[in-house]
Parts: C-alpha cells; structure tokens; sequence
C-alpha cells in the first residue's frame, strides 16, 4: 500500500555460482514497532514471485518466521536460522487460513522482516533484473513503487563495481 507505513522491498540479482541467477528479495515492515507481521513480510515477496515465475520455489533465508538460534561464524552477534524449509498479497486477521501467511515474523531484523531467495536456473542477472522492473512497474496500481538509488546512491545496474563477495551482485532494486 501507499503512505508513510509502507512496507519496503529491496531485491538483489546475482549470478549463481552453478548457473543462472538468484534474486534475493528483502520485506520490512515499516510502521514503528512491527514487531509481528501475521506473515505479511513472506506473503508479499510470493505474491511477487508468483508474478514473476509462477509455481517458483521462495526459499526463506532469514526472518519470514524461521526458527533462529544465536551466533555465525561470520559473526558472534548475527543470528541465523535453522531448518531453512519453505512452507490475494494481505495476509491479515485471518493469517493462519490464508495461503502463504504461514511465515509470520517477530521482530528479527528489529521490526518483522524477511529474507528470501528464488533460482532462476536459466535466466542471466540482466534479464532477472527487467522482468522484477517490469513486474514492479505493472503492479504500481496494486500499491507497489518503484525507488531508485538516486544520486548519490548507485543506480541499479551494480556491475561497474564488480561485487564479488559476498555474492557476485549485478543488479538491485
């Protein structure tokens, strides 16, 4: 939806090490204090995946109502989840009846988040990245908008920068 409190999506396309690409797509709830979100972060970016890839598997990596427990190795403070198994776009009071509102989150990137990934095993980070545009683009009367990096933010197109760690990203929105 419009306004203030809109949640934010942001997406990342990098180029999978095996082949194709992978879009990491990011759901925050906005509104102060979203500590529960009746799994709305995760219903949001499937509504958006069945749009671009019907049928696609979305893949929960972080958030999206995962079970987590504390400490990485990249970092004794990040918290990481386990058992990464994936189980209309408003999910609402009747969250648990609904499809894919199942994902409902507490909290943990301070406010309900969700981090999740698609493969797009035969399609390069340039095309993943016009057909996310395009979907964003024709979905702006359902609520979505599309924000640029802007000055003096990088454009979308990261390949100037050769990104290679932690992923090789190409392209974000």
């Amino acid at each position: 939806y419009f306004g203030a409190n809109a949640d934010m999506l942001d997406f990342a396309i990098y180029e999978s090490p095996s082949k194709g690409s992978v879009l990491r797509m990011f759901s925050l709830s906005r509104i102060h204090g979203a500590l529960g979100d009746n799994g709305q972060n995760y219903k949001s970016l499937a509504f958006l995946a069945e749009a671009l890839s019907p049928g696609s598997k979305v893949v929960p990596q972080y958030g999206c109502g995962m079970p987590m427990v504390a400490g990485d190795a990249r970092s004794p403070t990040v918290v990481r989840p386990v058992d990464a198994e994936t189980a209309g776009s408003v999910c609402g009071a009747s969250a648990s009846q609904l499809k894919d509102c199942d994902k409902k989150d507490f909290g943990s990137c301070g406010n309900a988040c969700c981090v999740a990934e698609m493969t797009f095993s035969t399609q390069e980070p340039e095309d993943v990245y016009k057909k996310v545009r395009t979907a964003l683009y024709s979905m702006m009367a359902e609520g979505y908008a599309y924000v640029s990096g802007g000055t003096p933010n990088p454009g979308d197109d990261l390949r100037p920068y050769n990104i290679s760690k932690p992923e090789n990203f190409q392209f974000i929105l």
